[in-house]
């Protein structure tokens, strides 16, 4: 699966799979274990999460439900009155920026859920196989159809990892969004996927305006965007690298990134491989 290039259509997700995954392998600080352990890992984990934080980051569900419901009303009711209004442009321009921002909105709280999802360990983490390369090919589409991405995305290599495929596309999904929305239009993002000794590497590169040094520290950090992502005006919580970090800790993955010579940022994930 080396070389190809995806096309600009939506394509849904790959289905989860779960296969015996015993006596495979999971990858925790540098060293493997086998499929027993995992358990007791995912709750170490959980327990190093509770203690960072004392208070919950995000929204507690119940309320993101409540903000969702008439925001939803709002966006349905945009569409309709879009349909009927396409004969004065100026109306039809205000309804465009309610549907647009409505839809900025509905990203947000989809990141609150995810954030109290994974607070709450609300998230399935039984390990399978995974075949990486579809996963990302699945995701790529999604993030085209979604963003209405115009980078064009190269994806190659190819890799078997065991994990969640739910934490594991969570946090794939959030790299790649963060590649679209800082990089140009029009520039290129490549996606490297390759195994090495226990471990799954994908490699995120783009050609956007790169990592400031200064944000090496807070650059997974909840609520927290970088300098390069103030001055080019992309808005967003800052959630997005955070809860990719969070997702890969709870499969017993990482998170790391480096500065390029020429331009841009490139994100290394590493995932536990079957």
């Amino acid at each position: 699966m080396s070389g190809r290039s995806l096309p600009a259509v939506s394509a849904p997700a790959p289905r989860e799979t779960r296969p015996d995954a015993a006596g495979r392998t999971q990858l925790a600080a540098g060293s493997s274990t086998g499929s027993d352990d995992i358990a007791p890992h995912v709750n170490e984990v959980r327990a190093s999460l509770a203690g960072q934080h004392h208070e919950p980051a995000g929204l507690p569900s119940s309320a993101i439900h409540e903000l969702r419901t008439p925001l939803t009303s709002i966006h349905g009711y945009a569409q309709l009155l879009q349909r009927s209004l396409r004969s004065d442009p100026r109306a039809s321009n205000a309804i465009s920026v309610v549907l647009r921002e409505s839809t900025r909105l509905s990203a947000m709280l989809a990141e609150l859920s995810e954030l109290s999802e994974l607070e709450g360990g609300d998230v399935c983490t039984t390990p399978v196989e995974v075949d990486v390369a579809q996963l990302v090919d699945g995701l790529v589409h999604e993030v085209v159809r979604r963003d209405g991405s115009s980078h064009p995305i190269q994806v190659d290599g190819e890799g078997t990892a065991c994990c969640s495929p739910t934490l594991l596309g969570q946090a794939l999904l959030h790299v790649l969004t963060n590649a679209t929305r800082y990089a140009p239009a029009g520039t290129p993002i490549s996606v490297t996927i390759a195994q090495h000794g226990h471990v799954v590497e994908v490699r995120v590169a783009d050609a956007g305006p790169g990592i400031d040094p200064s944000d090496d520290v807070r650059l997974y950090q909840p609520f927290q965007r970088g300098r390069n992502a103030r001055q080019t005006g992309v808005r967003g919580l800052g959630l997005g690298l955070f809860l990719a970090r969070e997702a890969l800790r709870q499969i017993g993955g990482s998170i790391n990134h480096e500065r390029r010579d020429d331009t841009g940022a490139m994100f290394l994930i590493a995932v536990p491989r079957a």
